[in-house]
């Protein structure tokens, strides 16, 4: 277990629900957004605040989950609203009226933005217009929901995996992929990830459905990133682990939060991980590495030792018999 953050940003007052990298011309900048509905712009090359923003209370439910692209912020909220704002000003774009219960996650599709929520449906709307295309209804609370080309992956409570060419609208994959709920799923290539209830991440090779487990987290996982060679989980253990994507081996743990982590964005350079205890920690992706090579190489001084002190006491146990073997012979005589 590694306390292996860079450094950690502080300013929310509540649970971090949402990260968004994004880029300037002469810095890369980090948006925030906590469940009070506090939104805050970071300059992360300076590591400081750039601004801060409230958004407008529309409604009396409470605010959820938060997605963003091209200036505009979709948020989700408790009883099934999801509202758009612009940016900058907070000012609001439109109400989407339709859901029953809390938003779970949010994903865009051309110009459409697509609602996964706990009254068991996935919502495809126009964004511009706030009108619901279509609704695509199942029989278990959506947990999260991931776009892949024309591809629409929905994991779900009850442990399966939907995927919906969204041009022709139907179900075109389905399996059972866990032995409890999915929190969580993410695509990589032809391989599908989820994690859940289950204290494992499981991976799933389309089309062949071989299937991986990737070992080692104490809680519910709450999220997954395939990056390169290694994925990374994020969950209620307060911790990041990290595994070879190819053999599922837990490579290090990362520890540094006061509570579980709850959202996770990436750059070439760094990792900011968002988390229950209101923080956002910053890890390097090179001392990470360096972390993960230290690990693997005490795991292979520590079998060389095991089995040098194997070797001398085989040795050892070999002379002790071999001198009992005298002693009765020369009893006998």
């Amino acid at each position: 277990m590694s306390y292996g953050y860079a450094h950690k940003l502080e300013g929310h007052n509540d649970t971090i629900a949402g990260l968004h990298i994004y880029y300037e011309t002469f810095r890369t900048c980090l948006i925030s957004c906590s469940l009070d509905g506090l939104i805050i712009h970071w300059d992360l090359n300076e590591r400081k605040i750039i601004y801060k923003a409230q958004l407008p209370k529309i409604t009396n439910q409470d605010f959820c989950i938060f997605h963003i692209l091209d200036e505009v912020l979709y948020v989700g909220y408790s009883e099934g609203f999801l509202g758009s704002f612009a940016l900058e000003s907070m000012a609001n774009i439109n109400i989407f009226k339709g859901h029953t219960d809390q938003i779970t996650s949010l994903s865009i599709y051309n110009s459409c933005i697509l609602s996964a929520s706990q009254d068991c449906s996935v919502r495809k709307w126009e964004s511009k217009t706030g009108l619901c295309e279509v609704v695509y209804q199942f029989s278990d609370p959506i947990s999260d929901i991931l776009i892949k080309n024309t591809q629409l992956f929905v994991a779900s409570w009850d442990r399966s995996v939907k995927i919906i060419d969204l041009e022709e609208g139907i179900i075109i994959t389905e399996f059972l992929a866990a032995d409890k709920p999915i929190r969580c799923i993410c695509v990589d290539g032809n391989t599908i990830f989820v994690g859940g209830c289950g204290l494992v991440v499981i991976s799933w090779e389309l089309p062949s459905l071989k299937n991986l487990e990737y070992k080692g987290m104490k809680s519910w996982a709450l999220g997954i990133k395939a990056v390169g060679s290694l994925l990374f989980g994020f969950s209620d253990d307060k911790m990041i682990s990290v595994w070879d994507k190819v053999t599922g081996k837990l490579l290090e743990q990362f520890s540094g939060h006061l509570d579980g982590i709850t959202c996770m964005e990436l750059t070439e350079e760094f990792i900011y991980s968002g988390s229950f205890d209101q923080s956002i920690l910053v890890w390097d992706i090179d001392e990470m590495k360096v972390r993960i090579s230290e690990r693997a190489l005490m795991t292979r001084e520590d079998i060389e030792s095991r089995k040098i002190e194997t070797f001398f006491r085989a040795l050892n146990t070999k002379k002790k018999g071999k001198k009992n073997k005298k002693g009765k012979k020369s009893k006998k005589k």
